[in-house]
């Protein structure tokens, strides 16, 4: 959706908003069971899942006698309400208990929902002209202009003990300032 609103002196605002979802098989080898390709070929409804911000559980070592991580078994949903997330606890890691040996786990790729991204860019631009040729343009860029906290996402691997926690962010509010003669 867009929004524009023109003023008079060549001053304008304009906005825009956009929803999407994407379905996927694999998300760049993310959980690397099985990277291209399903991690059990008789189960390949459990490749199909939400792109974006949701996370796979992995357990390793890998019970099912492979040389990269697995997914675990998922006994219940394992997402917490909104209310009892925190960066300390993300999602109930007890849903995921690692898979018996020589086995799959039943957990699906992207089943717990990361924390979201709140992001606001500005940019101001003034353009000055001193004669038909020569003009000088200012700009000012605000990136996350509102300065808001956007975590990574949690510790996916669910038999470390640090599983569930979210220990880094995305970078806080960069300004940047430009002038610019042009002739």
């Amino acid at each position: 959706m867009t929004c524009e609103r023109r003023f008079a002196n060549g001053r304008s605002l304009l906005a825009r908003y956009t929803w999407g979802k994407s379905l996927d098989n694999v998300l760049n080898h993310e959980d690397n069971a099985g990277g291209s390709f399903p991690q059990n070929p008789n189960d390949t409804r459990a490749e199909k899942a939400a792109s974006g911000f949701f996370f796979t559980p992995l357990v390793s070592p890998n019970p099912a006698n492979t040389t990269t991580p697995a997914r675990p078994n998922r006994v219940c949903d394992g997402n917490l309400p909104t209310g009892q997330r925190t960066i300390d606890h993300w999602f109930d890691v007890a849903c995921f208990p690692p898979a018996t040996g020589f086995a799959f786990g039943n957990s699906a790729r992207q089943v717990i929902a990361g924390p979201g991204t709140i992001n606001l860019d500005a940019l101001l631009d003034r353009t000055v002209s001193f004669t038909e040729s020569k003009s000088l343009e200012f700009r000012a860029e605000f990136f996350n202009a509102t300065n808001s906290v956007n975590f990574n996402g949690p510790d996916m691997t669910v038999t470390q003990p640090q599983a569930g926690t979210i220990t880094s962010a995305q970078p806080a509010r960069i300004i940047q300032l430009a002038l610019r003669f042009m002739f």
